[in-house]
């Protein structure tokens, strides 16, 4: 379980700004990569505190 929670933020780390660097605008690109990765980990975040702690308990 723990090894995939370190592959999901490695893969989030490499996917998401992949995935909006082919935008038109570099500004557009960042906004929304940066905005992706905010609620990425607000929702690691939650998995963490919250279901993760259920799960080990």
């Amino acid at each position: 379980m723990v090894k995939l929670l370190l592959m999901s933020l490695l893969i989030a780390n490499i996917a998401l700004p992949a995935r909006f660097a082919s935008s038109k605008n570099a500004r557009v690109g960042l906004r929304r990569t940066v905005a992706w990765m905010v609620m990425f980990n607000g929702f690691y975040l939650f998995f963490l505190v919250v279901l993760y702690h259920r799960m080990s308990g």
